[in-house]
């Protein structure tokens, strides 16, 4: 392995490492602060909790951006020094499709949230929206990733590791499964892609760190 190569990848899987980490404690966070929703909430409901958990939640999506960001850059990184090139590319694509979910939720939802009175509609339209480039760029990103980890297990000599990507693998591409049913309508999937998403983020700073560490 040249130098170029070898320095590529260790600044990939520090990109990796730093953004799959972050996730796990993000998605928690958020999921602390919607499970106070009750069962059968309508969207006034959610309005008003996203209203007044607003700046809480609003720290979390600037932190997901950083993580999402680096997420990116890594799996960018990825393309010429890795294997499983088209995942990482197709992840990479993945994440930028959810980029222009944040300014809606920071700026549009804070628009609309703290109108007086508060424009529910608005806000539903809005959270539709980013819904759709969630969903979409989750599936897309999840594939990416499992794809991209099966491609690297392939190559691994460890039997511990080629298990370890193995896992990351069907818990990203269970979680992709996920992602495409709740944007298809049946939002319960997500119930089962959450956690999966969880692990599948773990396992990509695991192989972040083995990367980083050359």
């Amino acid at each position: 392995m040249d130098q170029t190569h070898s320095n590529g990848h260790r600044l990939a899987g520090l990109f990796l490492m730093l953004g799959a980490f972050a996730l796990p404690f993000i998605i928690i966070d958020y999921i602390s602060i919607m499970a106070q929703l009750e069962p059968g909430a309508g969207m006034a409901e959610r309005a008003a909790l996203a209203r007044d958990n607003f700046d809480g939640l609003a720290l979390g999506w600037r932190f997901e951006i950083i993580a999402m960001g680096l997420l990116a850059a890594g799996a960018i990184a990825m393309v010429p020094h890795g294997v499983g090139v088209a995942g990482w590319a197709l992840a990479a694509v993945g994440i930028l499709i959810t980029a222009p979910m944040y300014p809606i939720m920071l700026g549009g939802y804070k628009e609309v949230l703290f109108a007086d009175p508060m424009r529910v509609e608005d806000f539903a339209m809005l959270r539709a929206i980013a819904n759709v480039l969630f969903y979409v760029g989750g599936l897309l990103y999840h594939t990416g990733f499992g794809i991209a980890l099966i491609g690297e297990a392939l190559f691994q000599k460890s039997t511990i590791w080629k298990l370890i990507l193995g896992i990351g693998a069907v818990a990203n591409l269970i979680g992709a499964a996920g992602f495409g049913l709740a944007y298809g309508g049946m939002e319960a999937a997500f119930m089962v892609a959450g956690p999966l998403a969880i692990l599948a983020f773990v396992i990509i700073g695991l192989k972040g760190a083995k990367l980083a560490r050359g």
